[in-house]
């Protein structure tokens, strides 16, 4: 059965993702990794001359969604997951493809997996 993610924290109240008891990264499924990685990719590749912005959000957000479709993490790992995808979250509630901030402060949260999760 597919688990639940609440999504309901404010930006202020944003949960922060930890490494496990001894310093050392979580364990991710493949298929979260991937997307992650697929996601910053799609933002790297953008080009705001010639890309669609609305086409920008559209792959980004598919993207999310299937992270979640898949997501076979369980327990604290997933916890953590969770904790680092909520940002995303209201990131892509926000997200303007136009605005270079906006593509800027994402592609730093995605750049930021690799120090939590392997």
């Amino acid at each position: 059965a597919p688990h639940e993610h609440a999504v309901e924290a404010t930006p202020d109240t944003l949960p922060k993702v930890t490494l496990d008891s001894l310093g050392l990264r979580w364990i991710a499924n493949p298929e979260t990794t991937s997307g992650i990685a697929t996601m910053a990719a799609t933002l790297q590749e953008f080009d705001p001359a010639k890309g669609d912005a609305y086409a920008l959000k559209a792959a980004l957000e598919e993207e999310f969604g299937l992270i979640f479709e898949r997501c076979t993490m369980e327990g604290e790992a997933h916890n953590q997951l969770h904790n680092y995808l909520i940002p995303i979250h209201h990131a892509l509630r926000e997200f303007g493809g136009n605005n270079a901030q906006d593509r800027e402060a994402l592609a730093a949260h995605l750049a930021t997996y690799a120090t939590y999760f392997q």
